[in-house]
């Protein structure tokens, strides 16, 4: 096995200086290791040497510092101890003692002592070993520098006059990133393609290419390609924005294109015109839109994928184009009216009424006037013209000629009369003209009974009853008729009474009938005996009963006179004289009374003397059941109940005989309907309601017993329960009869048809803010028609700042909320409407940029804004749903990043709520080169030697290609080292230089290159383990290098002595600590270099695997399970990624180590520590898969 690996080629001839460099460099180098004056005494061994001294010191830093004792944070440094011992040896224990850092939080240090920044800051470091403390050396830790800047998008394709943010991302030596886009300067290579602000803004001026770059503290970032096409259209705008046409009228819209580059030009001609409602307005190809339909519409213009602004059509009725108004010619006399009616006819000639909606005028108003509905009234005799106005069109002119007033009625009084047979009455006629003016015509009309043989009616205007009955009486003048005077001629009326025998000399208790002759207005006469109410002027002396029988009932004198309907009889003088009482009569001896009603009772004495007086007011009276009838003290009994009762009469302990009477139920007396004068409208109803008033003075409702009557059935009808409903304009009278007894008259007066009530639809509305609803009124009258109201009600809205609603009821929602709309006419109001305003609705999305040209691989972010129908707009990118028409093309994501996946053309659309956006037409171009990566990074050759570079190029696809012949190489200091086109470096002199690499403008990373002198041979080789080992993509894997000797000694090297390189730096990294990571699939090599000697190298393979290849996962233990209270172990976890054929991968540096009980064993990785006593569970997990043991510590 050759030990000695040797990469370096002489081009230089040996000679006597170069030997003797050799041999002095052999000799120092010795000399250095051992540290000891018998340094070249192979031969000398003690066996016992004891530690007295620890000196450490620094090495060359490893990574960014100002000097070996002062770094940047996220830096290293390596120390190295040296110990001196009792036999004035001297040894390298860096990895025996223990490493100690006074501030952890400034800098930490590893076992085999490499220093950490970790915050800025000052610390000390310091090495101990079997008690011996080595001197302490202080370590600053300045703040992270900056190592590299990465500027993004890469590639940008850009239309003239638009922006492009770039961002520029820092990375600094703690491994930290942050922006520095507001830091940095920006550069633009070409300025009259592209400028770009202190900010990275970047503006296309000019058609072409540019480089943008970032720089800050001499970090130089990676380049930007931009090119800059022409100026791309961006929006359009039509005029005019808002318009109300009438239906069948036109208008011209104009498109104006707006372009990236801030000009504008003229587009109608070239954009496609768009109606959204084609039955409401059609728009041609070069923007003339014409309404064809009453509603709304939205006008739109469409290039290029970009969508105009939406312009807001309201296509009204078609417009008035004139007026006719009938009729054309009137007579009319003074005070009379005449109904105009007026016809509109529009441009779209379709014609309507407007006698409504016309505004009516009369050119004399002192001849006629005109209400807003175009009633003319007649005011003064003479001629006038009607005409009629709306929106400014004036109607033809109708001639009006006003005669004088003409009698249009008479009425006469009184309307109803009562008129006994023989009486009369005198009637009066009023004459009633069409200029409202009235006199007296009793002496001019026509008067006529209508039955005279009840009643005669002389040319003045006096009655005569004739006969007992009906008629009805009316006057008549120039044909006009009256109103009927309801006439009743009842029988005669009483005018005097006789009553006979005129004088009476009676005793005590005898009685004497008396007869009354009633003496009537018609001359005749007949007996009223039974009819009058007979009446003694002293009770006392004499009673006298309803049919005339008088009876004495104390001594002395009195007067008996009759009454009938107010007329009092003349007197009838009666004497009483003594007599002794011996029994009592009473009569009547048997009554039937109606409940309610009295009955006078009279007690007739009948005395020692044969003679007989009335006792009536004497007598203590009784009824046996005062339930069914009580009496008073004068024998007036009345009926409270129904039943049988027995009255008597007590005087002196002489009882009377037995009075039997009977109670029946009360009779009915009168009836009283209500109300008495009722107002109607035509079609509605009227509920009567009849009384019922009862004999004892009870009353009760009749109205579903009586008969009901009406008058005049063409005016109203009545139903059997009372309800009147008025047919026809006029007046009716209503009466209610039952058992022949008739209630008084109630006078109906039916006028024509009232508003009852209104209806408005819809009832409930949903509407988005914004938006517009037409309601409709629809008025419902009292005699069941209806009409259509919604252009005379007054609309509301409850709440204006949800919805307000206009005059003809077009309500437009304004607020997010709930208001109710209502309708009022005559003080009618109409139902609720429910309407509901929600949040605007989207109407359109406009999402840009329009056109863009993207290589394969690089993104895009797209924006979409909303439009919504309250003409707000606001950013939906997060809300829409992004899709692209050819996904082999580009993708997009749910935040509308597009990324080329493949060459070709594809179209970006966005949706949300079923509305769908513009379309942007979005070009994807081959892959483009982002970034170049050089390796080696750090390398070391010797002077005069030659090194092979390689460049890997990695594009916006991902995908990765070796340019190493392709790219142009340089070197920094061509004095130290040179680089050819191939990459191959060759060492000029001792020195330092920076190796890139650029290709169209992408610069790589740096290389760093150390020239050294020539180096001496050497008796070992170099190491690298774990060997060909196997990590799962994401994986870590710890390296290690190790120096091997002739003798197979070995010597474990710090990192600070060594050189990490990846071969393949795509597939896996590695740090200057020898941690390596897997990035993708595939293979490498990890090779390490003796930073003293680059010629000393070692490489070993790694490959890079899925991790879903892992079938196993296993801790693995060397020794024995138990350990000692400060012991120090470490364990490995390996994982099995292939069953066939036994594949183990070694995970102990990727997985996370965890102790159940860190005061018993505390881990530092995968290194265990012996705390104190006890068990624990030791577990690595990895990638969801877990493995644990169990370790004991004694």
């Amino acid at each position: 096995m050759n030990k000695i690996k040797c990469n370096y080629i002489f081009n230089l001839k040996i000679n006597y200086y170069f030997l003797r460099v050799v041999v002095l460099s052999i000799i120092f180098l010795f000399l250095y290791g051992c540290n000891s004056e018998d340094a070249f005494n192979d031969n000398i061994i003690e066996n016992k040497k004891v530690l007295v001294n620890i000196q450490i010191l620094p090495v060359k830093n490893i990574t960014l510092g100002v000097s070996d004792l002062k770094i940047a944070k996220g830096g290293y440094q390596a120390f190295v101890a040296i110990g001196f011992y009792s036999d004035d040896s001297s040894e390298n224990i860096s990895d025996e003692v223990f490493w100690s850092s006074a501030f952890s939080e400034i800098a930490t240090i590893t076992e085999i002592g490499i220093a950490k920044g970790l915050d800025v800051g000052i610390t000390s470091i310091k090495a101990i070993k079997d008690g011996v403390i080595s001197n302490e050396l202080s370590l600053v830790v300045t703040a992270a520098v900056l190592e590299s800047i990465q500027i993004t998008p890469a590639t940008v394709s850009l239309a003239k006059g638009n922006r492009q943010q770039y961002t520029a991302m820092g990375f600094y030596s703690d491994e930290t990133s942050r922006e520095l886009t507001q830091e940095v300067s920006w550069r633009s290579r070409d300025t009259s393609t592209a400028t770009i602000s202190e900010a990275g803004l970047a503006i296309g001026v000019g058609v072409g290419n540019s480089t943008i770059t970032a720089v800050k503290d001499g970090v130089m970032s990676n380049d930007g390609l931009l090119t800059v096409t022409a100026a791309a259209l961006e929006s359009i705008q039509i005029t005019p924005a808002v318009v109300s046409l009438a239906k069948g009228n036109s208008q011209q819209y104009t498109a104006l294109g707006f372009y990236s580059d801030e000009t504008s030009r003229e587009l109608t001609q070239e954009v496609s015109w768009r109606s959204r409602d084609t039955s409401t307005a059609t728009i041609s190809e070069a923007g003339l839109a014409i309404g064809v339909g009453v509603g709304n519409s939205t006008i739109t213009a469409v290039k290029d994928g970009v969508m105009s602004n939406d312009a807001r059509l309201t296509v009204t009725a078609a417009a008035l184009e004139s007026i006719q108004i009938t009729p054309a010619v009137v007579s009319l006399a003074k005070g009379n009216s005449q109904q105009y009616t007026a016809m509109g006819f529009y441009s779209d000639e379709t014609s309507r009424e407007l006698t409504q909606e016309v505004s009516w005028r009369s050119r004399d108003t002192s001849t006629a006037t005109i209400s807003e509905a175009g009633l003319a009234i007649g005011v003064g005799v003479g001629n006038s013209t009607i005409t009629a106005v709306k929106d400014g069109v004036m109607s033809n002119d109708a001639r009006l000629t006003v005669t004088a007033a003409a009698l249009e009625s008479i009425q006469i009084t009184p309307a109803v009369v009562s008129l006994a047979k023989g009486n009369s009455q005198q009637y009066t006629a009023m004459g009633f003209y069409s200029d409202e003016t009235s006199r007296e015509l009793t002496q001019e009309v026509s008067w006529r009974s209508r039955d005279t043989s009840t009643a005669t009616i002389s040319e003045v205007g006096l009655v005569v009853g004739v006969g007992v009955g009906n008629s009805t009486i009316t006057a008549v003048k120039d044909g006009v008729m009256s109103n009927d005077g309801r006439l009743t001629v009842t029988t005669a009326a009483l005018e005097s009474i006789q009553i006979t025998p005129a004088v009476v000399s009676l005793a005590k208790g005898n009685s004497q009938q008396y007869t009354a002759m009633g003496f009537y207005s018609d001359e005749t006469s007949r007996e009223l005996t039974q009819e009058v109410s007979w009446r003694s002027r002293d009770t006392s002396i004499a009673t006298i009963s309803e049919v005339g029988l008088v009876v004495g009932v104390g001594v002395g004198n009195s007067t008996i006179t009759a009454v009938k309907d107010g007329v009092v009889s003349n007197d009838g003088r009666l004497t009483v004289t003594t007599a002794a009482l011996e029994s009592i009569q009473i009569t009547p001896a048997m009554v039937s009374l109606a409940k309610g009603n009295s009955q006078q009772y009279t007690a007739m004495g009948f005395y020692s003397d044969e003679t007989s007086r009335e006792l009536t007011q004497e007598v203590s009276w009784r009824s046996r059941d005062t339930s069914i009838a009580t009496i008073s003290e004068v024998g007036l009994v009345v009926g409270v109940g129904v039943g049988n009762s027995t009255i008597t009469a007590v005087k002196g302990g002489v009882m009377s005989n037995d009075g039997r009477l009977t109670v029946t139920t009360a009779a009915l007396e009168s009836i009283q309907i209500t109300p008495a004068v009722v107002s109607l409208a035509k079609g509605n109803s009227q509920q009567y309601t009849a009384m019922g008033f009862y004999s004892d003075e009870t009353s009760r409702e009749l109205t579903q017993e009586v008969s009901w009557r009406s008058r005049d059935t063409s005016i109203a009808t009545i139903s059997e329960a009372g309800l009147v409903v008025g047919v026809g304009v006029g007046n009716s009278t209503i009466t209610a009869v039952k058992d022949g007894v008739m209630s008084n008259d109630g006078r109906l007066t039916v006028t024509t048809a009232a508003l009852e009530s209104i209806q408005i639809i819809p009832a409930v509305v949903s509407l988005a803010k914004g938006n517009s609803q037409q309601y409709t009124a629809m008025g419902f009258y009292s005699d069941e028609t209806s009409r259509e109201l919604t252009q005379e009600v007054s609309w509301r809205s409850r709440d204006t700042s949800i919805a307000t609603i206009s005059e003809v009821g077009l309500v437009v929602g304004v607020g997010v909320g709930n208001s109710t709309i209502t309708a009022v006419k005559d003080g009618v109001v109409s139902n609720d409407g429910r309407l509901t305003v929600t949040t605007a609705a989207l109407e359109s999305i406009q999402i840009t940029p329009a056109m863009v040209s993207l290589a394969k691989g690089n993104s895009q972010q797209y924006t979409a804004m909303g439009f919504y129908s309250d003409e707000t707009s606001r950013e939906l990118t997060q809300e829409v749903s992004w899709r692209s028409r050819d996904t082999s093309i580009a993708t997009i994501s749910e935040v509308g990043l597009v990324v080329g996946v493949g060459v070709g053309n594809s179209t970006i659309t966005a949706v949300k709520d079923g509305v769908v956006s513009n379309r942007a037409n979005l070009i994807v171009s081959e892959a483009v080169l982002e970034s170049i990566i050089i390796s080696p990074i750090n390398a070391s050759i010797i002077k005069g030697s030659i090194l092979q570079h390689a460049a890997t190029g990695i594009y916006s696809d991902g995908a990765s290609q070796d340019l190493t012949r392709e790219v142009s190489w340089r070197s920094s200091d061509t004095s130290i080292a040179t680089i050819s086109e191939a990459g191959v470096a060759v060492g000029v002199d001792v020195g330092s230089s920076t190796i890139t690499a650029v290709k169209d403008g992408v610069m790589s990373n740096d290389g760093r290159l150390t020239v050294i002198a020539i180096s001496e041979p050497v008796n070992y080789f170099l190491s690298v383990k774990p060997k060909d080992s196997v990590i799962f993509v994401g994986g870590e894997q710890q390296f290690e290098a190790e120096l091997v000797y002739d003798d197979d000694s070995r010597e474990s090297l710090p990192n600070s002595r060594v050189l990490w390189n990846s071969s393949a730096v795509n597939i896996a990294t590695i740090t200057n600590l020898g941690r390596v990571k897997g990035i993708v699939d595939g293979g490498t090599r990890i090779k390490a270099t003796l930073v003293d000697n680059v010629n000393v190298w070692g490489e070993t393979t790694l490959s890079v695997i899925n991790v879903q290849s892992l079938f196993s996962y296993t801790i693995n233990v060397f020794g024995s399970n138990t350990l000692n209270i400060g012991d120090k172990s470490g364990l490995t976890v390996n994982g099995l990624y292939s069953l066939s054929n036994g594949g183990f991968v070694d995970l102990t540096y990727s997985s996370v180590w965890t102790s159940s009980n860190p005061s018993v064993i505390r881990m530092e990785g995968p290194i265990m520590h012996a705390v104190s006593s006890g068990s624990v569970i030791i577990t690595a997990t990895y990638e969801g898969r877990v493995s644990s043991g169990e370790f004991i510590v004694r």
